[in-house]
């Protein structure tokens, strides 16, 4: 729990790395102790992404949030998991994490190097890079001492069969509605047609929320990766013996692994 000036300054930390060039939006009022969900409702208010107000408590607590953030991407079929841990990402750990996203995703990735982080994505190759619907899972990890943050993208499954039989549900509801409507059909007829009419749009109605609850199922896997992605990450810095310099790590033993995968990248496609 947070107490009032621990919200004032995370608020203002939080503001600082969004961007904004103001002070701190506002006031927390006269309060007592706020858990971190009431800190993010306060900022949403105030105009603050949730992430930010993360960033922001992990460089006051110093230790992890634990609950992976899920972030509003403004496009129904993508979605972005934001996680965060703190702890060396060396070469141990990044081919644990390797693993880890491979085992879960049930894909092969490759490995890209950036100045400022790490960054696996999936291999997609033949039918695949045909469909939109393949679009490459991609998992960032930022290399900035102290913190670290992993952040998931994934197109999530449209389910066009399941939409499919839903809009022919309705489709067909639509049509019989249309012919008892027009006078097409007898008097003796109106009932039964009815009935079917309703019976195939309680269908649509259900076959389409089955579709949603397949959607939210692959959402919460995703987001359950992310958390395990912060405990492999978190586990070997608490399990390790001795201490080096994070950047030290980063630049011998990652630049070693990141060169193997691109390695192993070629020759899969010279293999292909």
């Amino acid at each position: 729990m947070y107490n009032e000036k621990d919200i004032h300054t995370i608020l203002k930390r939080a503001i600082q790395l969004q961007g904004e060039k103001e002070g701190f939006l506002g006031s927390a009022g006269s309060v007592e102790d706020l858990s971190l969900e009431e800190i993010e409702e306060i900022a949403r208010e105030s105009g603050v992404s949730a992430e930010f107000v993360r960033q922001a408590v992990i460089e006051y607590d110093g230790v992890p949030v634990d609950e992976p953030l899920l972030i509003d991407t403004g496009n129904r079929r993508i979605t972005e998991i934001l996680g965060f841990a703190k702890g060396e990402i060396n070469k141990k750990t990044w081919t644990e994490l390797i693993a880890e996203i491979e085992k879960q995703l049930k894909v092969r990735g490759s490995v890209k190097r950036r100045p400022d982080r790490l960054t696996w994505v999936e291999n997609v190759s033949g039918i695949k890079n045909i469909f939109p619907i393949s679009t490459p899972a991609r998992v960032d990890i930022s290399l900035k001492s102290g913190q670290r943050s992993i952040r998931l993208l994934k197109k999530l499954p449209f389910q066009f069969f399941l939409r499919g039989i839903s809009l022919f549900g309705f489709g067909f509801s639509a049509f019989l509605l249309s012919l008892i409507l027009s006078g097409q059909t007898g008097t003796n007829q109106v009932p039964p047609f009815l009935i079917i009419s309703v019976l195939f749009a309680l269908s649509g109605i259900g076959v389409w929320k089955l579709a949603e609850r397949f959607r939210e199922r692959s959402k919460q896997r995703y987001k359950d990766l992310v958390e395990s992605l912060q405990t492999i990450v978190t586990r070997n810095h608490h399990a390790s013996d001795h201490f080096k310099s994070p950047e030290v790590v980063i630049d011998t033993d990652l630049e070693e692994i990141v060169k193997d995968e691109e390695r192993l990248t070629v020759k899969n496609q010279l293999r292909s």
